[in-house]
Formats: C-alpha cells, sequence, structure tokens
C-alpha cells in the first residue's frame, strides 16, 4: 500500500527513533523487496550488527540470493529447535515456510508448506501470524496443483480470521 511504499522510498523520518535505525532499515529493505523498489545487496546486511536477530533472519530468508536464503534458514532452524520464547519459535518456523516456497524443488516447497501448517496448528498463535501462515500454505499448495488440499486450508482460514484483511 501507500505506507509501505512511501516507507521503502525513505519518504518517513527515522531521524527520531533513537535505538531504532537498525530494526528500520531490515523493514525498509522487505518494503523495498515486496514493492519491487531497487534494494541494495543483501549480503552486505547479512553480517550487519543489527541485522542479527530474527527480523533480520527473516528478511534474509527471503533473500533472492539462494545462499543467503539458506544460511539464513540454518540460524531460524537453531533458533526455533533452541530455548527461544514461543513467540519467536512461531515467528522462526512461519519465516522458514516462506523461504522454503521460494525454492525450485517441490520437495523443498512441500516442506515449506509443513512449516507453516505446524505454526497454524499452535495454541495461541497471534491473528495475523496465523493469517500469513494459512494464507502463504494455501498459495503453495495451489502452486503444487493440490487443489483440494488448498481448498482445505483456506476453509480453515475462513472459519478461523473470517473477517481478517488477507481473507479479502
Amino acid at each position: 500500500g501507500p505506507f509501505v511504499r512511501a516507507f521503502a522510498a525513505g519518504e518517513l523520518a527515522t531521524e527520531e527513533t533513537g535505538g531504532l535505525p537498525d530494526v528500520l532499515s531490515i523493514y525498509r529493505y522487505a518494503a523495498k523487496r515486496d514493492t519491487g523498489a531497487k534494494q541494495g545487496d543483501v549480503a552486505a546486511f547479512e553480517n550487519a550488527k543489527g541485522w542479527n536477530n530474527i527480523a533480520g533472519e527473516m528478511v534474509l530468508a527471503e533473500s533472492g540470493d539462494p545462499a543467503v536464503r539458506e544460511r539464513a534458514r540454518k540460524r531460524l532452524r537453531d533458533r526455533a529447535n533452541g530455548d527461544a520464547p514461543a513467540w519467536q519459535v512461531q515467528w522462526a518456523r512461519l519465516a522458514l515456510g516462506r523461504s522454503l516456497r521460494l525454492e525450485a524443488g517441490n520437495q523443498s516447497r512441500t516442506d515449506g508448506v509443513i512449516e507453516l501448517l505446524w505454526v497454524a496448528s499452535r495454541e495461541s498463535v497471534p491473528p495475523n501470524v496465523l493469517a500469513q501462515a494459512l494464507a502463504a500454505a494455501a498459495e503453495t499448495l495451489l502452486e503444487l496443483e493440490d487443489r483440494a488440499a488448498a481448498a482445505r486450508v483456506l476453509a480453515d482460514l475462513e472459519s478461523r480470521l473470517g473477517e481478517h484483511p488477507i481473507i479479502g
């Protein structure tokens, strides 16, 4: 939308944010990627101090560079299988699923659906995380030409989050 495009273009003031510039740079990079704007080389951010957190790992996991994606997925797996709080595990598994969807092989993409459905199967998943997981799983199942499974996932999404904007 217009806000994301303005943010990606750097039109929103960030000087007054105190300790947030690193996180804002992560979100700006993602906004640029999602709006098709020109972005810097993601490999330059991979080892940047402010990108060593779950937000940075999530963005790097959807990089156009397969090697960067794989390294980010390893960090996300370590986080998900470690002693991270439940909310970080949910976000890490969401990011793993979204990342695996970008790979060429059907097995990787199916593994991505499994990660996304794992997120959806947890209790107390925030509605926006749940919506992203189910929508991405359904979209991937359609791309894998499993229309029946995609229909079931969409029906689950509608029954659990009927009025959520992602359905719109």
